[in-house]
């Protein structure tokens, strides 16, 4: 039940925010696994699981980007009196070192395995990933909402730090897509290198970090000071966000959200559930599914990054050998694969990379 407590009372470790992180990830991977499966060069478009309801798990992208816009407040700002914990140059090296160096590896990963088992190298689209280009198509294709991401950490550290917290310019982020595409401005330059840019930085997405932010903004002036206690807070992260399933499938979202109807219901929902996220705190040592949640949750950037290449290499294998295979059978075993190779990749590879990074620079 929810009970007020006062802030210095309260667990440092928002677990149901890596409860949420687990959810969101684990959306995504049905996302992909159904869509990719039904690739012609797989099982091709007969290959349909669940008549195709589970594509509604691109909201998983939405979810992310809700947490992304808190997580960065919570970390990046005192309690508060909302001043800098670190100096600009410091925070951005320190999202660098979060997100680079782990997704560079991935892509080569990828190049090597398309290169050698396809015999394809898409080498503008990897220096895009490299780089984190702002336009143009990228490979791995889930790659680009950190583009998005690494752009509004850059935006953050500028407005709210360097100029130290002019507002003004992550309010403008948030609500100018309304005009931008609201008004049709973007028909304008449509089809051109400027006008893919401009879409880019006026992205509708924009509104789903905005909403982020206000989380994070009332959690940080203590109007969030309450605890819902559970036994069971990964199996109950599961269950709020059903509602938000629904109403992607309602809106008719295929792929991570294009319209503003999609975006703002579903950002709205997802807002509400990171808000109850954070209340989330167990009352007794945590069980099995709760310490499952939290290791999925930590290891959700890595799942996110590998996923793609896990599961392109799985359905050419598959594929060829087994054609006729269980839809449901497949997507079973695709799931649990790409998690449990997300979650080696973030023990073994990502978390080392990262203390080796940090202790050899100084971080």
């Amino acid at each position: 039940m929810f009970k007020k407590i006062d802030f210095s009372t309260r667990p440092k470790q928002l677990v149901g925010i890596q409860y949420l992180r687990a959810v969101a990830v684990i959306l995504v991977v049905l996302d992909h696994t159904t869509g990719m499966a039904m690739l012609p060069k797989y099982f091709g478009v007969d290959f349909n699981i669940l008549d195709g309801w589970l594509k509604a798990g691109a909201v998983g992208v939405d979810l992310f980007f809700v947490i992304s816009g808190f997580i960065i407040f919570y970390v990046g700002l005192n309690q508060t009196t909302l001043t800098a914990k670190l100096d600009t140059a410091t925070f951005v090296k320190h999202r660098f070192v979060r997100i680079v160096p782990f997704l560079w590896l991935v892509v080569i990963g990828f190049a090597l395995l398309k290169l050698f088992g396809r015999g394809s190298f898409p080498a503008m689209e990897y220096l895009r990933s490299l780089t984190l280009f702002p336009i143009g198509k990228v490979e791995p294709r889930p790659l680009w909402t950190l583009r998005h991401e690494f752009f509004f950490y850059l935006l953050f550290g500028f407005s709210i730090i360097k100029l130290n917290r002019k507002w003004f310019w992550l309010i403008a982020w948030s609500i100018v897509p309304f005009i931008w595409f609201g008004f049709g401005f973007n028909t304008i330059l449509l089809g051109t290198n400027w006008g893919d840019f401009l879409d880019f930085i006026f992205s509708r997405h924009n509104i789903t970090f905005g909403i982020g932010c206000l989380i994070g903004y009332a959690f940080k002036t203590n109007q969030l000071n309450y605890v819902f206690e559970t036994k069971q807070g990964f199996l109950l992260s599961i269950l709020i966000v059903i509602p938000l399933l629904i109403v992607a499938s309602l809106v008719g979202l295929k792929s991570a959200s294009n319209t503003f109807t999609q975006v703002i219901a579903c950002g709205i929902i997802s807002g509400g559930i990171v808000t109850f996220a954070i209340t989330l705190i167990s009352n007794n040592s945590l069980n099995f599914a709760d310490r499952i949640g939290l290791l999925l949750g930590d290891a959700s950037y890595s799942i996110y990054l590998v996923h793609s290449g896990v599961l392109s290499f799985m359905l050419g294998i598959w594929s060829k050998y087994q054609p006729n295979a269980s839809p449901y059978l497949l997507l079973l075993t695709g799931t649990i694969l790409t998690l449990s190779g997300g979650v080696i990749a973030h023990l073994y590879i990502e978390k080392p990379l990262i203390k080796l990074i940090k202790t050899r620079f100084n971080v």
